[in-house]
C-alpha cells in the first residue's frame, strides 16, 4: 500500500512536510535549492504526529487526532504549523528589536542625545518596517481559508489548531512590540 505524503510551499519562504522521511526532505531541500537566490540556512521545524482515528478530531500541541486522512485536512494542518514557526522566528527578531531599542531610549533618557546615527537609524527604522510588513502581508490573516467556510469540520480543525498554536496572541504580541519600537 502507498503513503500519503505532500510537500506545501507558501509564499513566505516556509516548506511543509506531512509523512516524509528524513532523508527524502533532504533530497527534495537539496533540489529547492538550486531555485533559492540564498541558501537556507535555517531549517526550523516543528513537528506533530497525525493519527487517523475513526470519528475523531482532535488537535493537541503535539498530536492531532483525524477521523479520516483528507489533504484539505493536511493543508490546513501544514499552513497553522508554518505560522507558528514563522511567528517563532519573527517574535525573536521583533525581541532582538526591542532590546535595541531600549538600549537607545536608555542613552537617549541618561545623555540627552541619541548615540545612533542618522544613516544607522534610518537603516533600523527600515528593518522594523520590512519586518512589519512581512508579518502583515505574508503570516496572518484573521479570515478563515476560503476552504473552511462550506466545511464544518474544516473550520473545526482550522479553529482548534490556532487555538492549541495561540497563533493569534502570539501575532498581537510581536504586532504590539513593533508598535513599542516604532
Amino acid at each position: 500500500m502507498s503513503r500519503a505524503a505532500y510537500v506545501y510551499m507558501f509564499h513566505y519562504g516556509m516548506v511543509r512536510f506531512f509523512n516524509f522521511k528524513t532523508e527524502e526532505i533532504e533530497t527534495i531541500f537539496r533540489t529547492l535549492q538550486r531555485f533559492y537566490n540564498t541558501p537556507i540556512a535555517d531549517k526550523l521545524q516543528e513537528r506533530i504526529a497525525v493519527f487517523i482515528t475513526p470519528n475523531k478530531m482532535m488537535v493537541t500541541y503535539h498530536h492531532l487526532f483525524l477521523p479520516q486522512l483528507k489533504k484539505e485536512m493536511i493543508g490546513l494542518v501544514m499552513l497553522n504549523i508554518s505560522q507558528t514557526v514563522a511567528l517563532d522566528r519573527y517574535s525573536q527578531i521583533t525581541e532582538d528589536l526591542l532590546i535595541e531599542t531600549d538600549a537607545h531610549t536608555s542613552y537617549l533618557e541618561r545623555k540627552g542625545k541619541l548615540l545612533i546615527s542618522g544613516n544607522t537609524l534610518k537603516r533600523f527604522i527600515g528593518r522594523m518596517l520590512n519586518i512589519k510588513n512581512k508579518i502583515s502581508e505574508n503570516l496572518y490573516s484573521f479570515d478563515l481559508p476560503d476552504i473552511t467556510w462550506d466545511n464544518e469540520d474544516l473550520n473545526k480543525l482550522n479553529q482548534g489548531l490556532k487555538q492549541v498554536f495561540d497563533l493569534k496572541d502570539r501575532y498581537r504580541l510581536i504586532y504590539d512590540r513593533i508598535e513599542i519600537i516604532k
